[in-house]
């Protein structure tokens, strides 16, 4: 019959349970600040609870700390593994589809090059993909480590601190085929129309600062579907993520045209939160990630494999 060593607690017991109570308190609340970053954790809590009640009958001194021992040997593995020091994570659009989303190939091509940049700066990175307006407040909140795919703006470099490019967009207005006009010359021009927009999105141009009329949605796929159902004239958006949904929803996109002039070439960034304490190490990271992909090949590699074409974007330098 085998037996198990007990620890012998007569002189140090008291003093080491005082240790591991102490350290244990310090364990949970690193728990409970990484909880939603992993999944499994309420299922573990359970099981480790299920492991220490079998402790809690038993008198032996030596037997109640090997209990304490295996609760803060559970907790440090639970709080710890989610945040390793040399890892980050990130939140991004769930519905930028195929540039952003949980559906595309490695979450879409924003994110597979944020991961892969992380990754030849020897940083770990995952992705929890929200709905945009749920991402930039959380990014802002600094519950995760950066926001990948935020186009810059003024207002919001004052929250948060960009990376250099991840990739360069061009943002175009789309119409029917049947529209007035091919071509404009002044944003005026479009006075008359109602122009369909992603809320919180940013456009190139100067287009939100020219007055004109906005039909503002949640997702991509409603503001397409309201151009194809002529309840908006036009809408605005990256060219590349605009001709994905067309097709997603079983439209022809020779049925559609693209006004010229496009509004603009806007770039992505990773953002990070200025509120977040590991900033200026994650910004660093991620932009000699870039600087090593864009010089091996991987960058135009990564373009190459998400069918970029010609007429969508040129990558920025």
């Amino acid at each position: 019959m085998s037996t198990t060593p007990s620890l012998n607690c007569d002189l140090d017991g008291r003093r080491i349970a005082d240790s591991i109570d102490e350290t244990t308190t310090i364990a949970r609340t690193d728990l409970e600040r990484s909880t939603r970053f992993c999944c499994a954790t309420v299922t573990k809590v359970r099981a480790l609870h299920a492991v220490i009640s079998t402790f809690a009958g038993c008198s032996l001194k030596g037997t109640q700390v090997a209990g304490k021992i295996l609760l803060l040997v559970a907790l440090l593995s639970l709080a710890v593994s989610p945040l390793k020091a040399d890892s980050v994570l990130l939140t991004g659009d769930a519905d930028w589809a195929p540039l952003s989303s949980p559906q595309e190939p490695q979450q879409g091509l924003i994110n597979a090059i944020a991961v892969k940049a992380f990754e030849k700066a020897g940083i770990e990175a995952e992705v929890e993909l929200l709905p945009w307006s749920r991402a930039l407040k959380a990014g802002e909140a600094a519950e995760y480590h950066g926001i990948t795919g935020a186009f810059y703006t003024e207002e919001r470099a004052k929250v948060f601190t960009y990376s250099e490019p991840l990739f360069e967009q061009l943002i175009v207005l789309l119409a029917r085929k049947d529209f007035a006009l091919d071509r404009y010359e002044a944003l005026d021009e479009l006075k008359p129309y109602a122009i369909g927009k992603i809320q919180d999105n940013a456009l190139a141009g100067g287009i939100e600062q020219a007055g004109l009329t906005f039909d503002l949605t949640s997702t991509v796929q409603s503001n397409v579907r309201k151009l194809v159902t002529n309840r908006v004239d036009l809408i605005a958006g990256v060219r590349w993520r605009l001709r994905h949904q067309i097709q997603e929803i079983g439209q022809s996109w020779d049925d559609f045209k693209v006004l010229q002039p496009p509004l603009g070439s806007q770039a992505s960034y990773l953002a990070v939160s200025k509120q977040h304490p590991r900033v200026e190490w994650v910004i660093s990271g991620f932009n000699k990630g870039m600087g090593m992909m864009r010089s091996d090949g991987t960058y135009d590699g990564l373009l190459n494999e998400f069918g970029l074409g010609p007429d969508d974007s040129a990558p920025s330098n």
